[in-house]
C-alpha cells in the first residue's frame, strides 16, 4: 500500500468511526429515552455525539497535549529536539510539526492532529533523559511518519469521541439515582423502582464505556505500528537506532504519571499506570509486542534476529 493510499484510508476509517459512533450513542439516547419515557436523552445523545465529533477534529489536538502535560518549545529551550524534528520533516516532506515536552518520567512519546500542517509531537522527559540521539531520532521519525500518513487523525478522532458514551451514561445514572435535572423526574416516580429494568443505565455505565473506548482504539489498526517504523527507517536510514530505542522502552518499563486509555493509542509503546508484565499481542493490546517489531526491523535492514 502506497502512503497515499494509507492516507485515503485513513480518511475513510475516521468517517466511518464518526458515523458508526454516532449511530451507536443516538441508539444508546434512543434506548434511555424509551426506559425513562424522555426524549431527552435521545436528543442529548445525538447532539453530543455530533458536537463532540466536530469539537474533536478541531480541537482534539489541544485535548491531547492537555492530558499529557506538554509544554511547547522551540529551537532556543529545545536546540537538539528541535533540530532533530526539523530536518526529520524535511526528508518527510511535510511542514515541521509544533513540539511539546511533557515532565512525565516515563519513556514515551506520541503525534496528534488532523495532519501535516496541523499536528504536534510531544516526548516525554523520561524518554529525553533515557535515549541517545540515534535512538531520539528513531522515535521521533516513528512519530513523524504517523503524521505523514494521517495516522493521527484517527488516533485524535477515537481519543475525543470516545469520552461520549461515558457522558451519556453518567447523565442517565445520575437521573436514576437523583431524578430530576435537566430531564424532569426519574423512573422511580411511576413506580418501576423495584423493576430489574432500572439495572439498565448502571450496566450501560460499567460496561458499555470502557468496552467502546476498546473497540474504538482496535478500529486503529496495530498495523499502523510497523508502517510507522518501516517509514521512520526509511527517513533515518538507520534501523538500529529505532531497535535501540524500543529495546531500552520496554527493558526499563516505568509506570506514567499521566495514564489515559482513551490516548494509549497514541504513543509509540504502550502507557501504563504500573507494570507487572511485559506488553503482549492480543485483542486488548494497542501495540504490537515490542520483540515483534523488532523482528519487523530486523527483517527490513536484512538482520538475523539476535
Amino acid at each position: 500500500m502506497t502512503t497515499y493510499q494509507h492516507q485515503s484510508k485513513n480518511v475513510r476509517n475516521t468517517i466511518l468511526i464518526f458515523i458508526l459512533f454516532t449511530g451507536l450513542t443516538s441508539l444508546i439516547g434512543l434506548g434511555l429515552s424509551v426506559f425513562f419515557k424522555n426524549s431527552g436523552f435521545l436528543v442529548a445523545a445525538a447532539v453530543m455525539s455530533i458536537g463532540q465529533g466536530v469539537f474533536g477534529y478541531f480541537m482534539g489536538e489541544t485535548m491531547a497535549l492537555s492530558q499529557a502535560g506538554g509544554t511547547k518549545v522551540d529551537e532556543s529551550t529545545a536546540p537538539m529536539l528541535y533540530n532533530i524534528v526539523d530536518d526529520l520533516s524535511r526528508i518527510a516532506g511535510i511542514p515541521m510539526p509544533d513540539l511539546y515536552i511533557s515532565p512525565d518520567p516515563s519513556m514515551n512519546a506520541f503525534a496528534c492532529g488532523r495532519g501535516p500542517g496541523h499536528a504536534s509531537i510531544c516526548v516525554n522527559q523520561g524518554l529525553i533523559d533515557a535515549l541517545d540521539k540515534t535512538e531520539l531520532e528513531g522515535v521521533l521519525a516513528h512519530e513523524i511518519s504517523h503524521i505523514k500518513n494521517k495516522d493521527t487523525l484517527t488516533m485524535t478522532m477515537a481519543m475525543v469521541m470516545s469520552s461520549i458514551i461515558a457522558a451519556i451514561c453518567d447523565l442517565a445514572v445520575r437521573q436514576q439515582f437523583f431524578g430530576g435535572g435537566m430531564f424532569g423526574g426519574s423512573r422511580d416516580e411511576e413506580g418501576g423502582g423495584n423493576n430489574i429494568l432500572m439495572l439498565i443505565p448502571i450496566i450501560i455505565s460499567f460496561f458499555v464505556a470502557p468496552l467502546l473506548a476498546s473497540m474504538l482504539t482496535f478500529a486503529v489498526s496495530r498495523n499502523r505500528e510497523y508502517l510507522a517504523d518501516a517509514t521512520a527507517v526509511q527517513l533515518t536510514r538507520y534501523p538500529q537506532g529505532l531497535i535501540n530505542a524500543l529495546r531500552k522502552i520496554s527493558g526499563n518499563p516505568v509506570p506514567t504519571d499521566r495514564y489515559s486509555a482513551s490516548m494509549a493509542h497514541f504513543y509509540i509503546a504502550e502507557p501504563k499506570q504500573y507494570y507487572d508484565e511485559p506488553v503482549k499481542d492480543g485483542w486488548f493490546s494497542t501495540h504490537p509486542a515490542v520483540e515483534n517489531r523488532v523482528k519487523a526491523l530486523m527483517d527490513q535492514d536484512g538482520q538475523n534476529p539476535q
